[in-house]
């Protein structure tokens, strides 16, 4: 799936995405869903995940289900979905406010308060460290676009 961040100077980009078999849709998006959005790419595409955000929308499912509580409650989300999304939005703390002491214990106390019977992951140092300079990569990249100019991300699970 082909992932296109059009940058507007009025904080309404714009996120294309062209899925091989499936009509391209696009979404508009402030500075914070882009950020958000870039920090789900870090993850999945670190950690290989197929049933998270990016790869539920590279098979099919139209983004905006994400908006809605009650259509995005509704899909019935595997595990990986909703540790992608809690780390996103660790990340995102991160990004805005500094890192934590142990981004693993804010990881489990997230899931605990919204998913009590999910099972609880640790992730190694090591693969944290590489999703957080793939994030600093892609952040750096959005930052040097120029308005009206674009990124472009490529998002592939191998099989």
């Amino acid at each position: 799936m082909k992932i296109i961040i059009k940058k507007k100077s009025d904080n309404k980009h714009t996120i294309s995405y062209i899925r091989e078999g499936f009509e391209d849709y696009w979404i508009e998006a402030d500075n914070f869903l882009v950020i958000h959005d870039l920090c789900h790419f870090a993850i999945e595409s670190t950690l290989q995940y197929k049933h998270a955000f990016w790869g539920l929308v590279s098979n099919g499912i139209n983004p905006c289900v994400f908006e809605n509580k009650e259509t995005r409650d509704a899909l019935n989300l595997e595990n990986e979905a909703w540790y992608a999304e809690h780390l996103a939005n660790l990340l995102l703390l991160e990004f805005k406010q500094g890192e934590f002491d142990d981004i693993n214990v804010m990881l489990e106390q997230s899931l605990q308060q919204h998913k009590p019977t999910i099972p609880i992951i640790k992730y190694p140092k090591s693969k944290l460290d590489t999703i957080k300079a793939v994030l600093d990569s892609l952040i750096t990249n959005w930052q040097l676009v120029a308005e009206g100019d674009y990124l472009k991300l490529d998002f592939t699970i191998q099989a």
